[in-house]
């Protein structure tokens, strides 16, 4: 890989991690304006994530890679986003009850995992 290449790689990289921090405060800022609005935890969650996805998805699709909106991209990025939900879970599960007990440490390794391969996917399939 040439270093114009790896520089790119690396914007990108930086970028989405930016962008995926402001759409999980976007997630958590809603949910909490609802909670505070009579809504249920569940469903106030639910708006709150679904709100945070399309700001990941019109925020990437600008700034990360730089494509054109189409509704296709748009599918498959909210499709990687369930993916990277069940990955999330599963990861979580896996490596809480066998590598690290603790559930912070567990967390940040399968939020760092989860966070490299959507990365990926989206690189390469959502935004190709």
């Amino acid at each position: 890989m040439a270093g114009e290449q790896k520089f790119k790689l690396v914007r990108q990289l930086v970028t989405y991690g930016l962008i995926g921090g402001l759409a999980t405060s976007v997630h958590y800022l809603l949910m909490a304006h609802l909670i505070g609005n009579g809504w249920l935890p569940v469903a106030a969650s639910t708006a709150g994530a679904t709100a945070g996805a399309f700001v990941a998805y019109f925020a990437n699709r600008q700034w990360t890679f730089e494509a054109r909106h189409s509704t296709a991209r748009m599918v498959r990025f909210m499709a990687v986003a369930a993916l990277g939900l069940l990955m999330n879970a599963i990861l979580l599960f896996t490596i809480q009850s066998w590598l690290i007990p603790s559930i912070i440490g567990a967390q940040l390794m399968t939020t760092l995992l989860v966070f490299i391969a959507t990365f990926f996917i989206n690189l390469k399939w959502s935004f190709s």
